[in-house]
């Protein structure tokens, strides 16, 4: 059975969007009817597995692993799900580009938190519910609706932690909890976010609203307001009591287990318990017994033991937590950076896997980021010689594509090449950050005039390993920062500003078609054209394109520019 769908989002869409019966499933599956139906019917009391885990407060956790078959199934449409649902903006759980980090970071410095749990998250879900949500959600019909919730539920009717669908479904049948709570949050000028089962309200104001939760003094337990239990309760939900706390600005306040008071933090304890670990692995390795070391770790931090009963790997634990560390404190945080270089230091002679430990982000952006001056070229038309000048602009390197600019920088080189005449190379250098190093000639190799790209070739560059990373998540409210040379004078600084994504624009249409741009809320001065628009990991998500005067600040999104790379296009 392959695992991957062959067909296009557009077809899944179109697919998922027309089914009406069971053969209708299957092939939106890419599965023969007959092998889903043993999967499902046939053999559906033994489609699981279970085991259990320790939570961290030493109960058990039932996991109910789906067996190979049914797993591949429940992966694919669980991705058909994610390109069909959209995510409430408040739930940050088992959401693409969403993290306890992004759940966390929505409440920083506010003066009070109040944190709840939903008791028995996913067995809140059962079959009916499920079916249910198929028919009045997605307007499916009962056949349908049933195929569909015989994949996500196990055989005893319920919703099993373990499976691929299961996150996205319950995500969508908390849509509406997360918009009654979203709008009462608003009404009391309260944050509210939600990740799984743990929902979290805080608010800048020195009083809690009683009208969401309320202690009676500071030693009592906190209170649901009825507004609250109202709303959880006619969502189908229960409160876990012993898991409700409100806090304020005196306390530790955490979210999602990081601490919020000031910035995005994790408990003091947890580098202590690092240290400690690297600590004794680097006794006893020196000491030559690093088997001592593995002893020693199963002995004392046996806190979370796997499937089976197998004591998790020392050096996979070890590596997770640091790389955990640098998820909520940065991969430029000095603490993070030092551990993460002690982990490397002992894994160099073993056959471990090291944390990546990237250069500063400036550095990277100062490596990557060129200066195309204003200048002229001499070109030679007719037996005559002419000179063409090229606009002021930016260009930089993107990893497995090559240099990147706009193409109304260098519109008067394009010009040549799609008239089959020679042009001429064009210089680019570093500005301050390559004194002393010769400047970089390089061509055109791929050009788009409609949709403003244009990409360069990267003679001794080797694209593999050099330049900015990318990804094509860009979205409204997203902070990004803007790179480059404006007005670029000699040996200047490179320019970072910092923005965010307004929303998406079209370009006006060309043999009936738009090109897609983002509009941003940082001028985009002359000479920036053509810089990198990076997010908050340093990876290049759109490409500087204009602004100024009567032109709305606009960048072009990233995925065209891999458009024109793999389609090799030349078009003028």
């Amino acid at each position: 059975m392959n695992i991957e769908l062959a067909c296009s989002d557009t077809v899944l869409v179109n697919k998922f969007r027309s089914l009406e019966n069971f053969n209708d499933v299957a092939g939106l599956l890419e599965i023969k009817g007959k092998i889903l139906y043993k999967i499902l019917l046939s053999r559906k009391k033994k489609n699981y597995v279970e085991f259990t885990i320790k939570k961290r407060s030493g109960k058990e956790r039932i996991i109910h692993s789906p067996k190979k078959n049914l797993s591949i199934i429940q992966k694919k449409f669980a991705y058909v799900l994610s390109i069909i649902y959209n995510n409430h903006s408040n739930s940050h759980g088992f959401v693409k580009g969403r993290s306890i980090v992004s759940n966390a970071e929505k409440h920083i410095q506010q003066r009070n938190i109040l944190n709840f749990d939903l008791l028995d998250y996913f067995h809140s879900f059962n079959f009916g519910r499920v079916r249910a949500m198929f028919k009045t959600y997605f307007n499916f019909n009962d056949d349908v609706a049933s195929i569909l919730a015989n994949i996500c539920c196990h055989y005893k009717g319920f919703l099993p932690q373990g499976a691929a669908t299961s996150p996205i479904i319950a995500n969508i049948l908390t849509n509406k909890l997360d918009k009654n709570l979203s709008e009462l949050a608003r009404k009391y000028k309260c944050v509210y976010t939600r990740y799984a089962d743990d929902i979290t309200f805080s608010t800048s104001n020195v009083r809690f609203p009683t009208e969401i939760a309320y202690r009676r003094d500071y030693n009592s337990p906190t209170v649901l307001s009825d507004k609250v239990m109202s709303i959880v309760q006619r969502n189908g939900f229960r409160v876990n009591k012993d898991k409700t706390r409100l806090k304020n600005h005196y306390a530790n306040l955490s979210v999602t287990g990081i601490t919020v008071n000031e910035k995005l933090n994790v408990k003091r304890s947890y580098v202590r318990h690092i240290r400690t670990i690297i600590h004794c692995i680097e006794k006893n390795k020196s000491d030559g017994n690093l088997k001592r070391a593995e002893e020693i770790f199963n002995e004392k931090y046996n806190f979370r033991q796997r499937k089976h009963g197998n004591h998790p790997k020392m050096f996979d634990v070890l590596r997770g937590m640091i790389s955990y560390l640098g998820q909520v404190k940065t991969k430029e945080d000095p603490v993070y950076l030092k551990l993460a270089r002690r982990y490397n230091e002992i894994v160099k002679d073993l056959d471990e896997p090291s944390i990546y430990i990237s250069l500063d982000m400036s550095k990277i952006q100062e490596k990557n980021t060129f200066v195309i001056e204003s200048l002229s070229y001499d070109i030679v038309e007719d037996d005559e010689k002419h000179s063409i000048q090229t606009g002021q602009g930016t260009a930089f390197l993107l990893k497995g594509i090559g240099l990147i600019t706009n193409a109304h920088v260098i519109s008067k080189f394009i010009e040549l090449i799609d008239l089959e005449m020679e042009a001429p190379k064009i210089k680019l250098h570093r500005s301050k950050y390559s004194l002393g190093q010769p400047s970089k000639y390089v061509e055109v190799k791929y050009y788009n005039k409609y949709k403003d790209i244009a990409i360069l070739s990267t003679d001794g560059l080797d694209i593999k390993k050099l330049g900015f990373e990318s990804n094509e998540k860009i979205e409204s409210d997203m902070l990004v920062h803007i790179i480059g040379y404006p007005e670029y004078v000699h040996e200047m600084d490179i320019s970072r500003r910092d923005a965010k994504i307004i929303g998406e624009r079209k370009t006006l249409p060309h043999n009936g078609k738009s090109e897609v741009r983002y509009e941003v809320s940082q001028t985009i001065f002359g000479g920036n054209s053509g810089g990198p628009v990076v997010n908050t990991e340093n990876e290049v998500v759109a490409v500087a394109v204009k602004g100024q005067g009567i032109h709305p600040n606009e960048v072009i999104p990233i995925s065209e520019v891999k458009s024109v790379f793999d389609k090799k296009e030349k078009i003028w």
